[in-house]
């Protein structure tokens, strides 16, 4: 008798042992699906980054950007037109798979007063010119070369001061792509939208565009494909699933 008590209380024991367990796991999941852990788990992600070794850099890939040197030479913190159709001039001798110019230019900026100088002194009189001096000649280099890019905000809020939307340059339709971001709660940027507009003409994230070209120069199969529901990217063999909630760590 008293072994089938000391049966029943273990069995009692290991029940309640099971239930709690439960409970608990089940509380636990409740919470992150309400995004308790999210933060948690991203900033794990990022430490994961951090302490990962380091990669080699990419020969194929170059950067070019204004220093505070530059500034200082230049008298200017925005490059003209003039002087952006010098710098592209220069950069398409090299022959690259892909230029993308990541700097708003939703309206002429002609030449300022000390580079105004600098052309009197080669004898070139950008005063005369009907239109914003350079605004011609750094439209040219789009037309004349496919693979140049330039951007627009064109994945903003309308009227919010803030994320505004910021037009592209007057250039071909399929040279424009998009500079818009995505924020997470935390401020970080860890996500970007291949496409952040999707209406046609749909307009691609200019880090997508330019791979899009040099893909597309190496022969790769771009395509879409239709799984679960849903139109995912597919290069090659390769399909890129869309990203949703509740993927890694994101809940919201």
């Amino acid at each position: 008798l008293e072994a089938k008590k000391q049966m029943k209380r273990k069995r009692l024991k290991l029940s309640n042992s099971l239930i709690l367990s439960l409970c608990i796991s089940l509380a636990i999941i409740a919470l992150r699906l309400g995004g308790l852990f999210e933060q948690t788990e991203l900033k794990l992600f990022d430490s994961y980054y951090k302490f990962a070794p380091i990669e080699s850099r990419d020969e194929r890939v170059i950067l070019v950007g204004v220093t505070e040197t530059d500034i200082d030479k230049l008298k200017t913190n925005r490059l003209s037109d003039y002087q952006l159709y010098q710098i592209l001039s220069e950069i398409k001798k090299a022959k690259p798979a892909a230029v993308g110019i990541d700097i708003f230019r939703d309206h002429p900026v002609p030449p300022n007063y000390w580079e105004l100088q600098e052309l009197q002194k080669k004898g070139i009189d950008a005063l005369s010119s009907p239109e914003p001096f350079g605004h011609k000649e750094f439209l040219s280099i789009f037309t004349a070369h496919p693979n140049f890019f330039a951007v627009g905000k064109q994945s903003g809020i309308e009227g919010d001061k803030n994320f505004d939307l910021i037009d592209p340059p007057p250039i071909p339709q399929k040279q424009i792509a998009d500079a818009g971001v995505i924020l997470d709660a935390d401020g970080n940027q860890r996500r970007a939208l291949l496409y952040p507009v999707t209406k046609a003409p749909a307009i691609p994230n200019l880090a997508w565009a330019l791979a899009e070209e040099y893909l597309n120069q190496k022969n790769a199969r771009i395509d879409g494909v239709d799984r679960y529901g849903d139109y995912h990217l597919k290069v090659n063999n390769t399909i890129f699933w869309q990203f949703r909630n509740y993927h890694g760590a994101y809940v919201t």
